[in-house]
């Protein structure tokens, strides 16, 4: 956690850091113009974290190697139960990457990749490991399980995981 807070004091996220050294265990790293390397290094720092249990990267640009190693740290930490993508550059390839470690990923419960190039085969494939990680009997569920971690439209995130 020390190295962490240290990343978000170099890059000038004070509030962040604040946050994290009075115990906070949510990150929220939404619009700061964050890159594929500091999505490696945060994903790295992150690998091994047991205190971060919801990570905000929305409105960001992450593309497809930033979403290879947000996969690589969905395989290794198992803490994790929310992260929010939407906004960013992730393709196909990204999100395909995320589906395979999700494969491995036993916690993660909520996903945003909305506003990305994901086509909703993806999505499709991603929701089926949300729902098996969350214990939920159907995608209502899930849908309500999502609006506890952020506010995101509900006619809209019906649309994506093609509910409705």
């Amino acid at each position: 956690m020390d190295n962490l807070i240290k990343f978000l004091e170099e890059k000038d996220f004070t509030e962040e850091a604040v946050n994290l050294k009075n115990g906070s265990d949510i990150l929220n790293l939404s619009k700061k113009r964050l890159t594929d390397k500091d999505v490696k290094e945060i994903s790295k720092l992150l690998a091994s974290d047991n205190n971060i249990i919801q990570l905000d990267l929305f409105g960001n640009n992450i593309s497809t190697n930033g979403a290879i190693e947000l996969a690589k740290l969905l395989k290794l930490n198992k803490t994790l139960i929310g992260l929010d993508l939407g906004n960013n550059d992730i393709d196909k390839i990204g999100a395909s990457e995320i589906e395979k470690a999700l494969k491995a990923n036993t916690t993660l419960i909520f996903l945003n990749l909305t506003w990305n190039s994901v086509e909703s085969a993806k999505y499709k494939n991603i929701k089926k490991y949300l729902v098996r990680n969350a214990n939920l009997t159907n995608e209502q569920e899930l849908v309500k399980m999502a609006k506890k971690f952020n506010e995101i439209d509900e006619e809209k995130l019906l649309m994506k995981l093609d509910i409705i």
